[in-house]
């Protein structure tokens, strides 16, 4: 019995290969490996996985096993011939794909460390806030109080407590605001700024007109 192209074709490939291994290899079942070698022809699906899984050209497989010709291969956007990409190539691309997905994975893992780092930090300042009667605001202005003396720094909460229900921290920023708006009159200001008039004894004083 004569071997088919694809058989031989397949021998060539799988090298020492046994059928079980070259099957596990590819992802297929071994039995196609006994129908190949009685002539059957090829599922063009394990054409592919046969090829995609020894580093061979998927195109020249396809040709082996007559699905097309060679002319209409050298029609493909691979161009002629088969070295449109070598074994070796196949095997930096996917070292370099291991690489990128490792990458990738490394950046999920510290991105995962990172919201998790944060979520902590929430939470401390969440009970931190739960667990201070006093708000920011508060806090600088009773800090103020110490540095001038107002409190002593021994002072307990309830003393604090009514130092500030009768010096409540004020909005600094709206008082200024409410003095520059409310106190300054610009009309008024360009009024004063004028010359005083001379009077009677001054000099360019004159009466009448």
């Amino acid at each position: 019995m004569t071997n088919t192209r694809w058989w031989n074709y397949v021998t060539e490939v799988i090298g020492g290969s046994t059928y079980r291994e070259a099957a596990d290899r590819a992802g297929f079942d071994k039995s196609a490996f006994t129908r190949w070698k009685k002539g059957a022809r090829a599922d063009p699906d394990f054409v592919v996985k046969l090829a995609r899984a020894y580093n061979t050209n998927v195109i020249e497989a396809l040709v082996e096993a007559e699905f097309i010709t060679k002319e209409e291969a050298k029609n493909t956007p691979y161009g002629s011939g088969w070295s449109y990409i070598a074994p070796q190539q196949v095997s930096a691309l996917d070292e370099t794909m291991r690489r990128i997905f490792d990458a990738q994975n490394e950046i999920t893992r510290q991105w995962d460390g990172f919201n998790a780092s944060l979520k902590r930090v929430k939470e401390a300042l969440r009970k931190i806030e739960e667990e201070n009667p006093y708000s920011s605001k508060e806090i600088a202005h009773i800090v103020k109080a110490f540095n001038r003396g107002d409190l002593s720094e021994d002072a307990t909460e309830e003393q604090i407590d009514e130092w500030l229900a009768n010096n409540p921290p004020v909005d600094e920023l709206a008082e200024r605001r409410e003095r520059r708006e409310g106190g300054f009159n610009f009309d008024e200001a360009v009024a004063n700024s004028a010359p005083d008039e001379p009077g009677p004894g001054d000099e360019g004083y004159h009466d009448g007109p």
